[in-house]
């Protein structure tokens, strides 16, 4: 029962007599204020959901891409003879030069990985402590 439905029925139950107390506020404009903020806090937390996912996506594409290449440049001798030694060592300085950027690269990204699933769980522990209330 809301307390419209509750007042109404203490009023009936105390009688034409009696004086009902002057309420502090608009409990029922209140709670629609509370409705309304909380549908608006819901669709700005879905959204900020999406948008979080999107780069956490776009974050494992790069990664992905990057350990494409060095898998790549590690596979590859450049169409030159490996068993030549002068050869060798360019694709090896080569391969280095390549893949030390790409490496760097990737232990950073991996650490924005990380904590972008730690914001992600976050967002989703809210929604669930959100829609459960």
């Amino acid at each position: 029962m809301d307390f419209e439905k509750a007042k109404a029925a203490a009023i009936k139950i105390l009688g034409k007599d009696a004086k009902f107390p002057k309420l502090p506020g608009n409990l029922s404009k209140d709670q629609a204020a509370l409705t309304k903020a909380g549908s608006e806090a819901a669709a700005v937390r879905d959204e900020f959901e999406k948008k979080i996912l999107s780069v956490k996506q776009a974050l494992d594409q790069v990664i992905n891409t990057e350990e494409a290449y060095i898998d790549v440049f590690d596979g590859t001798d450049f169409d030159l003879d490996p068993k030549d030694a002068k050869q060798k060592k360019q694709i090896d300085e080569a391969t280095k030069v390549l893949t030390a950027p790409l490496d760097d690269d990737l232990k950073q990204l991996e650490k924005a990985k990380a904590v972008m699933e730690q914001i992600f769980k976050q967002i989703a522990a809210i929604a669930r402590a959100l829609d459960a209330g």
